[in-house]
C-alpha cells in the first residue's frame, strides 16, 4: 500500500522542484532600498545587448564590493520617466555621467544587478563631447 503512494509523491516533489527552479531563473531579488550610484553608459558592440551602466561610485558604501566597476542594468518607475531620460541622452549617451537613485535588485535572468530608478541627474562630461 505504501508503494502506491511513494512513487506519485516522489514524482510530485520532483515536478514542484523543477517548476520552482525554472521560475527562479527569472526572479528578481530585492537587495536594498535608497541606493545611489554614479555611473557611465557602456556601448557594447553586440546589437542585441541591452545598454549597461558601469558603476564608479555607490552609496551606501557597504555595496561597494558588489557594484564598484560592475555593469548594472536600469529600469524606470514609469514609461514616461524612461522616455524623458532617453530624449535627454539620445544624441550621445557616452558623453554623460549619471547620478541614479532607486532600489537595487539582482536579476537572475539577466545575471546582473538592476537599479529601479526613482530619480536621476545627468552631467555632461565636457562641453564639446559629441558636438554639444
Amino acid at each position: 500500500m505504501k508503494r502506491k503512494f511513494l512513487l506519485p509523491g516522489i514524482l510530485l516533489f520532483v515536478a514542484i522542484a523543477a517548476t520552482a527552479t525554472y521560475f527562479l531563473k527569472f526572479a528578481k531579488y530585492h537587495i536594498q532600498n535608497n541606493v545611489s550610484v554614479n555611473c557611465h553608459y557602456l556601448a557594447y558592440a553586440c546589437g542585441d545587448c541591452y545598454p549597461r551602466y558601469n558603476v564608479s561610485k555607490v552609496s551606501p558604501a557597504s555595496l561597494g564590493k558588489k557594484l564598484l566597476n560592475q555593469d548594472i542594468d536600469i529600469e524606470f518607475a514609469s514609461t514616461r520617466q524612461e522616455q524623458e531620460f532617453n530624449r535627454k541622452i539620445v544624441t550621445c549617451a557616452i558623453c554623460y555621467n549619471f547620478d541614479l537613485k532607486g532600489d537595487l535588485f539582482y536579476s537572475s535572468k539577466e545575471g546582473c544587478y538592476v537599479l529601479k530608478v526613482a530619480s536621476y541627474k545627468l552631467k555632461l562630461n565636457f562641453a564639446k563631447c559629441c558636438t554639444h
